[in-house]
């Protein structure tokens, strides 16, 4: 049976979740990972984390640790702010729809935890997520040719990327929503803490956080390597690795 994750690029416990699926996803799962935002907001900019948030984030943490399997590591990392999440949805949207997801997916999470950083920012994530983006397949000329996932006001480029993203939060809006990450297995909804447990009693490998993105983007198209004449010597503007 396949499974569907609904997670929060900048939730702590969406975070494990993402880990465990990567696992789960090497043993041969089939995971759909749909991004959605649990505290939307109309500003692009990142805001400090409260004191409230601050004290979630621990706590997210000891649930962590009371759930984590041995030789999972429990490290926490805590960034002082908190991003737009919808802006870093979007691009993740638009990398799902080139072929790229779990690349990105990845690529998002360990940004933030563990780089610090703001994934929120359109500008940062446009440089974040080019080369990915121009190694997958869509068909775009704004993403194949130039590798900009998100708009400058943080929103996805393509409409097909806007109708997943509204798909994502129609789903999520059906399912419970008091908590992040969210496991759905057919008729089965496991949330928060639980839906960790839930992913740690799927398959007979060790959950393990991989080292390194453990999704190899595709080789570039031939669109992104094209040559533009009219800068010096015809050099290409994108170059494969």
């Amino acid at each position: 049976m396949s499974i569907i994750l609904y997670g929060d690029f900048t939730d702590l416990l969406s975070l494990v979740a993402s880990l465990r699926a990567d696992t789960l996803i090497a043993a041969g799962a089939e995971i759909e990972w749909r991004a959605v935002v649990r505290t939307p907001t109309t500003t692009i900019t990142a805001a400090p984390r409260s004191q409230e948030g601050r004290r979630e984030l621990t706590q997210a943490a000891q649930r962590w640790r009371e759930v984590s399997p041995t030789g999972e590591s429990i490290e926490a990392p805590g960034p002082g702010f908190v991003p737009n999440a919808a802006a870093a949805a979007a691009g993740y949207a638009e990398a799902v729809g080139a072929g790229v997801g779990d690349h990105v997916r990845y690529l998002l999470f360990s940004s933030y935890w563990r780089a610090h950083l703001d994934i929120g920012n359109p500008d940062q994530l446009r440089r974040l997520l080019t080369v990915p983006i121009l190694h997958g397949h869509s068909d775009s000329d704004v993403l194949r040719e130039y590798g900009y996932a998100v708009s400058i006001a943080g929103g996805p480029v393509t409409s097909s990327a806007w109708r997943l993203r509204n798909r994502w939060e129609k789903g999520w809006r059906a399912v419970d929503r008091r908590a992040l990450p969210a496991v759905v297995e057919g008729a089965d909804v496991h949330i928060g803490s639980d839906a960790i447990r839930r992913l740690g009693t799927l398959g007979d490998a060790p959950q393990t956080i991989p080292h390194g993105n453990p999704y190899p983007l595709p080789p570039m198209r031939v669109a992104a390597r094209r040559l533009d004449l009219a800068r010096p010597r015809g050099r290409a503007i994108w170059r494969d690795g």
